[in-house]
């Protein structure tokens, strides 16, 4: 199984304070993200380079206080399962 509770920094490489927030709370949008960043204003990005991106921005507030609704953590669990199971997205939510 998949432990939501895993902080993302035994996941994936973070540098900062997010590293320490669990999983969990990308899907109920409680990780501290900004609710929107102006990703695509300059050119398309890839996941690797909007994950990079997403993860070099410092926290809106802190963990579990708030839930604004926030794309940057869809971007991150897409990134995460896509380490984890080794499949694209499309190709997990398929099977």
């Amino acid at each position: 199984g998949f432990d939501l509770e895993k902080p993302l920094g035994e996941l994936i490489s973070v540098s900062n304070e997010l590293g320490q927030v669990p999983v969990f709370r990308l899907f109920n949008h409680t990780a501290g993200l900004k609710a929107w960043h102006p990703f695509f204003e300059k050119r398309p990005l890839t996941l690797g380079e909007l994950v990079e991106e997403a993860l070099s921005l410092p926290l809106e507030y802190s963990p579990g206080s708030k839930s604004p609704y926030s794309d940057l953590g869809y971007f991150l669990l897409t990134y995460i399962f896509e380490k984890h199971f080794g499949l694209s997205f499309y190709e997990g939510f398929l099977k």
